[in-house]
């Protein structure tokens, strides 16, 4: 997915020179606004020499082509051209079919289109990583959770930590039973979410006996019962083990979309934070907003994945 900022002749001669070079054997699809003002004719014999189907927008300009009006242009040179209302929609549909997409025709329309492509390429990661995690046999989820656990146990982060805040896991999420059995035999104290909007949660650590869980709470998700058990400060917590969609070797995370622990992680403020997925979770490159930070370490069954060195340790 390529985006460029170009809007003139020259920079169309450019854009289409370097797409012909890096992509010779390449059908895209082109992703245009333009202005009124500009030689967008010129720009158009330039640039559709890339493209096999566009995607036409109206830029946020007084002085815009109407994206209808560019694609009965674009149709009338023989390639098929659709206008859509939002960057949004024409990014869903080009991300859906998997093909290279060339953004290309005025700076009134880029940042749209750059905020429309994470968004929607992150659910698209998210979709793919949770199926993967899906297709995982009951027999290799239970032996993956354990080497998440066992892993877990060994790094320094679960040593020093006195409190930890973990999850109750649900459908494919690695299952941490192996954690809190072992935190429970090094003494440690375990706290769990509990959400009180649809936007932030809280810690609790969980009374005595079974009757201190609520049961099915958030989306299914068992929670602890605030009235038997403790409500704890984020800044009493020492480590977050933290469930992801998806995550890169960089420890960029992907959560569910909620936005829970994007909102409470900033809380944890004396807290190391461990991701745990499967490995076939893994994604090339998570695409990150301004205030989205990587987690210190991400745990897999096979692998252990640290921030500072963007590196891995494997068995």
């Amino acid at each position: 997915f390529i985006l460029d900022g170009g809007h003139n002749p020259q920079c169309a001669e450019a854009v289409a020179g370097s797409v012909k070079k890096y992509f010779p054997d390449k059908n895209m699809t082109l992703i245009i606004g333009m202005l009124r003002d500009k030689d967008y004719v010129s720009a158009l014999d330039l640039i559709l020499a890339c493209a096999d189907r566009c995607c036409c927008l109206t830029p946020a300009s007084h002085r815009a082509l109407p994206g209808e009006e560019l694609a009965d242009i674009i149709r009338k040179k023989g390639i098929p051209a659709e206008s859509f209302g939002s960057a949004e929609e024409a990014v869903q549909v080009c991300l859906a079919e998997n093909r290279p997409v060339l953004a290309f025709g005025s700076l009134y329309m880029a940042g749209d289109v750059r905020r429309a492509h994470r968004k929607i390429y992150k659910k698209k990661l998210r979709r793919a990583a949770i199926a993967a995690r899906e297709a995982l046999s009951e027999e290799d989820r239970v032996k993956y959770s354990k080497a998440v656990c066992d892993k877990i146990t060994e790094l320094p982060e679960y040593k020093a930590a006195g409190t930890i805040f973990i999850y109750k896991w649900v459908k494919g999420e690695v299952k941490l039973d192996t954690l809190e059995a072992a935190a429970a035999r090094d003494g440690k104290r375990l706290v769990y979410p509990l959400c009180i909007t649809n936007t932030d949660m809280i810690a609790v650590e969980p009374g005595p006996g079974t009757d201190a869980w609520k049961g099915s709470g958030f989306q299914g998700i068992m929670e602890p019962d605030p009235d038997k058990g403790q409500v704890i400060d984020p800044a009493d917590i020492d480590l977050v083990v933290a469930p992801c969609s998806s995550f890169d070797k960089a420890c960029r995370r992907l959560g569910m979309g909620g936005g829970f622990y994007d909102r409470y992680l900033p809380k944890c403020v004396n807290s190391k934070v461990i991701a745990v997925a499967f490995e076939t979770q893994r994604s090339e490159k998570i695409p990150t907003d301004q205030y989205d930070l990587p987690v210190g370490t991400v745990v897999t069954e096979s692998r252990i994945y640290q921030y500072l060195s963007s590196t891995s340790k494997s068995d």
